[in-house]
Parts: C-alpha cells; structure tokens; sequence
C-alpha cells in the first residue's frame, strides 16, 4: 500500500480542481472550435507553462482534437477546450481545417436519412 502522504508531493500538490485550471469559465467565445476540432502547435517564441505547456507540447508533432488532449491530459472536455481556446487566442496553437460549418447540415444528406427511415 502506499503512503497516504505521497500526493502532498505531486507538483500541484493534488488539489487543483478543473475548473480551477480555467478560473470557472465554461465557454471560449470561440465559434469555430468543436470538440473535434484539430489542432496544431504553432511555434511559440516562449513556450508556455504549466497545463498549456502540456497542451502544445501533445500537438507539436500531430494534430490532435479537443477530445483527444481531454483524454491525454486527463481533463475534463470542458476544461480542455477552454484551454485550446486561450491557447488559440494567443496563437500558441492554429486550427487544423474548420470542423464546422456554418452553412448548417447538408439537406441532400437529411433527405436521404428521412427517407430511409420511412422506408422501415
């Protein structure tokens, strides 16, 4: 069993709450970010720290989604992408392609569904 005291010696001591990561906020402001949405390490002159570090640090090499550095990071998907957020602001990280569309669904495509569905 280990030591009920190991995780005082964590680098964040163990008690930084998520939302504490992103000071309670909960939206970007960001229109064209999805949880999908890929992302990219720009090069920053000045990397940044702590969990925005680790951020640019997972996408230098790949793009990856909003979803997938949740999961690396082990953060919530909210957390995650408020933080792509600032980091997209600051120009820290670029957008990968537009993974959504404001042009809103494809109508040939609904048809489609609609009409296999009434043909069950």
């Amino acid at each position: 069993m280990t030591d009920p005291q190991t995780w005082f010696e964590q680098p964040d001591g163990g008690l930084v709450r998520p939302f504490a990561l992103v000071r309670g906020r909960t939206e970007t402001g960001r229109r064209d970010l999805d949880v999908i949405s890929l992302v990219q390490a720009a090069q920053p002159e000045t990397p940044p720290g702590g969990e925005y570090g680790r951020i640019v640090g997972l996408c230098r090499w790949q793009p990856l989604s909003v979803a997938e550095i949740a999961a690396h990071l082990d953060l919530p998907l909210l957390v995650a992408k408020v933080l792509v957020g600032d980091l997209l602001d600051e120009g820290d990280l670029v957008l990968c392609g537009n993974s959504i569309s404001d042009a809103g669904p494809d109508m040939v495509l609904l048809q489609a569904v609609l009409e296999g569905v009434r043909r069950l």
